[in-house]
C-alpha cells in the first residue's frame, strides 16, 4: 500500500495554524519523520530572563504585566497581565533564570517571537510612584526636563525640570512636579525643549507651539 500512497492526511483535534513543514513534496519519509508542526496562537506563553540575584524577591503567583517594547501607538501598547511562574532551569553563564507568564487575555500585538518586557509586582510594593515614558524626558544642558499640559488649558504646556527616581529603561519615576491625571507631552517634546531653551521655568507658561507667556495671560 505504501507504494501507491501519494498523500498523508493529518487530522487536527483543535484549532491552530501550521507553523513549519518538515518535508518537501515528493520526499521519502519514514514513520518517525516530522511532517509538520502546528501552533495554538490563542495559548501563547511569555518567557523572560530574570537575574538570579533577584530570586529571593520572586515567587510563583506574583502579579506580572507584559508590555510591548518600543510601542508607538495605542494598539501596540495594550498590556497583558497574568501570574508569574519561575522556570526550573537557570543559566550559570549569564546568571539568569527563566520567568514565564501565561496572559489572561491576549493583546492584538501578541505574536510568537515578539519582543516585550515583563514587569513584576513584588511583595511589599505598596508605595506607588508616578512614572512617565523616558522618551518624554529631554536633556537641556545639565538638567533633564519634561513638559506637562496645563489642566485648565490643554493647549498650554509647562516646562518642568525633572526630579526623577529609578527607571527600567522604558519608564522613569517622577518624584515631584507631577500629579495623578496630569498629561505629559511625548510627541513634540524635543521641539518644545529647543524652543524653550534659555527661558525660566517659574513666572509663566508655554503654549504647545513653544511660545512663552508670563502669568496673568
Amino acid at each position: 500500500a505504501w507504494r501507491s500512497l501519494n498523500e498523508v492526511v493529518v487530522r487536527a483535534y483543535s484549532d491552530g495554524r501550521v507553523e513549519t513543514l518538515g518535508e518537501t513534496t515528493g520526499a521519502w519519509v519514514n514513520e518517525r519523520a516530522l511532517i509538520l508542526t502546528t501552533v495554538r496562537t490563542d495559548q501563547l506563553r511569555f518567557r523572560a530572563k530574570g537575574l538570579q540575584s533577584d530570586l529571593s524577591a520572586l515567587r510563583d503567583g506574583l502579579s506580572g504585566v507584559i508590555v510591548a517594547a518600543g510601542a508607538q501607538d495605542a494598539a501596540a501598547s495594550v498590556p497583558m497581565t497574568g501570574a508569574l511562574e519561575i522556570g526550573l532551569g537557570a543559566d550559570a553563564a549569564s546568571r539568569t533564570i527563566d520567568l514565564m507568564l501565561l496572559p489572561e487575555t491576549l493583546a492584538p500585538w501578541a505574536r510568537p517571537g515578539v519582543t516585550a518586557q515583563l514587569e513584576i509586582q513584588l511583595d511589599g510594593d505598596t508605595a506607588s510612584e508616578l512614572a512617565i515614558p523616558m522618551a518624554a524626558v529631554r536633556q537641556a544642558g545639565l538638567n533633564a526636563v519634561f513638559f506637562r499640559r496645563t489642566p485648565k488649558d490643554p493647549a498650554e504646556v509647562i516646562r518642568i525640570e525633572g526630579d526623577f527616581g529609578p527607571n527600567d529603561g522604558r519608564y522613569i519615576s517622577v518624584l515631584s512636579g507631577l500629579r495623578d491625571g496630569d498629561e505629559v507631552v511625548l510627541d513634540g517634546s524635543f521641539q518644545l525643549m529647543l524652543a524653550t531653551s534659555g527661558t525660566q521655568q517659574e513666572g509663566g507658561h508655554f503654549h504647545a507651539d513653544g511660545t512663552f507667556h508670563e502669568d496673568g495671560h
